[in-house]
């Protein structure tokens, strides 16, 4: 059984979470553009005559800021989160000035997974929650349908929420037919 399977299984018999951080957009360029900036300057140096005593400039001028771009970027990534408590979900994010949103079970009407052609051949999306106050995008994920499976285990573990909850489902998320939502991000009267 793999690991959301059993995280779905466990949902109701405990306090658990789950913790997701999102993809990392706009990562890994850098780095690479920072590892093709020193192998420049290496090759610079060896290749122009007295370019030897400029190496630490260049290094300072131009593989620098590049590197800046990437340490950024890295801390802003891993400071981003997604948990999913017995509770609801919260969102994590920020470094030094910290914010932190969460959505109870009983506010969240529908949860959507947005993909594209190639967020489905690489196996990525976004996680929609609809919810009475707006929409929350949870950001690009890996395996956002296992994510989403696992939010509505929790609705489900949770207990009853509204008068539409009480109804049965008419399909789970995984197969809901094409061009039709969800029964859930129907509106309750």
């Amino acid at each position: 059984m793999s690991y959301i399977g059993r995280v779905i299984d466990r949902m109701g018999t405990g306090p658990s979470t789950v913790s997701v951080t999102p993809i990392s957009p706009g990562v890994t360029r850098p780095w690479i553009l920072l590892l093709a900036v020193v192998a420049t300057i290496r090759e610079v140096v060896d290749v122009v005559h007295g370019a030897g005593r400029w190496q630490p400039w260049l290094y300072v001028v131009l593989a620098g800021p590049v590197l800046v771009v990437a340490l950024v970027r890295s801390v802003r990534w891993r400071s981003h989160k997604i948990h999913v408590h017995d509770y609801g979900v919260t969102i994590e994010r920020g470094l030094g000035r910290r914010g932190r949103s969460s959505v109870a079970w009983a506010d969240i009407a529908a949860v959507e997974v947005q993909q594209g052609l190639r967020d489905r051949l690489s196996g990525r999306g976004q996680v929609v929650l609809e919810t009475a106050t707006g929409t929350w995008t949870l950001g690009l994920v890996r395996h956002p349908m296992a994510l989403a499976r696992v939010i509505e285990s929790g609705q489900h573990h949770a207990g009853p929420r509204s008068p539409a909850r009480d109804e049965q489902d008419a399909w789970p998320l995984s197969r809901a037919p094409r061009g039709r939502r969800h029964p859930r991000a129907e509106p309750v009267r």
